[in-house]
């Protein structure tokens, strides 16, 4: 349900718009645009003022680099139970 839609039936849940937002992350060329951003930030902070900043940022480098090949190859992301994804309420 859209914004319109839940000013017109006055049912303003939050549950479809947080939906959705996730939704534009699950693609990997987005997240492979987020981390290579994200990384020169880091690196140009690191360059100009505390270099102890540049691992991070070669660290995000490769992950988005990780996420570009998977896009190219057009794998999908998995959630893994090791880090926290799926699968761990089982485990518990």
């Amino acid at each position: 349900m859209g914004l319109v839609e839940e000013f017109k039936s006055k049912n303003f849940t939050i549950y479809a718009q947080c939906d959705m937002f996730i939704k534009t992350f699950e693609n990997n060329y987005v997240r492979t645009a987020g981390y290579l951003i994200f990384s020169t930030l880091i690196l140009i902070i690191g360059i100009l003022e505390h270099w102890a900043y540049i691992l991070s940022g070669i660290t995000l480098a490769i992950t988005g680099i990780c996420y570009c090949i998977a896009a190219i190859k057009h794998q999908e992301h998995k959630a893994s139970s090791i880090t926290g994804g799926t699968g761990v309420g089982s485990l518990v």
